[in-house]
């Protein structure tokens, strides 16, 4: 590792203060694989950055959620007492400087939700583009199979139409809901009436 690169590591300063450029203004990343390599790079240098368990969110989340007001009242009371620090463990300013680090971290969540929304988006428009297409070839196969020229697109068109049949049973499974099974225990049956 070169000097520069330990001393990157190792000082977090120096990495807050570098502009980080995920790709040169003008350039378009096209490429799904250079954008995942630049969201990973991302990740490395995010402060704090971890995965809770789902247990550990929970336990976090009512303190995580204070109201504002509750808040702003509870750092407005270690600014006004004297020797804050000595007898809170925190300074007015220190809380302020959380309060202001957690909404700007808000903003970037928001912000990633709404760049994840649009890769969505884009990614099931390519899907719907392959699925126009692959059924157009379908629709159009099924056609020419009738013509003797085109015989030889029969063992392609019947593989298609197997593997539609299965993914149309496989939906159909789905959707039907379990049929409940008859209970022929004792106590399920009325008692006859004398």
């Amino acid at each position: 590792m070169s000097e520069t690169e330990r001393s990157s590591v190792e000082s977090p300063a120096v990495i807050a203060s570098e502009e980080l450029v995920v790709a040169p203004p003008g350039m378009r990343l096209v490429d799904a694989e250079a954008l995942l390599a630049g969201l990973r790079q991302l990740r490395e240098r995010i402060p704090d950055y971890v995965h809770l368990t789902p247990g550990e969110s929970r336990g976090l989340g009512r303190t995580a959620n204070l109201d504002p007001d509750f808040v702003n009242a509870g750092i407005h009371t270690v600014s006004s007492t004297p020797d804050a620090k000595e007898y809170w463990g925190w300074s007015g300013e220190e809380l302020r400087q959380l309060a202001d680090e957690g909404r700007r971290w808000d903003d970037v969540e928001r912000e990633l939700r709404i760049v994840l929304k649009g890769i969505a988006d884009a990614n099931r428009m390519r899907k719907n583009s392959l699925g126009f297409a692959i059924l157009a070839v379908y629709e159009l196969a099924g056609r020419l199979i009738k013509k003797p020229s085109a015989a030889w697109l029969l063992p392609y068109y019947n593989e298609m139409h197997a593997a539609w049949k299965r993914s149309r049973e496989r939906s159909r499974r789905k959707k039907e809901p379990p049929k409940p099974e008859p209970d022929d225990s004792p106590s399920s049956t009325p008692a006859a009436m004398p």
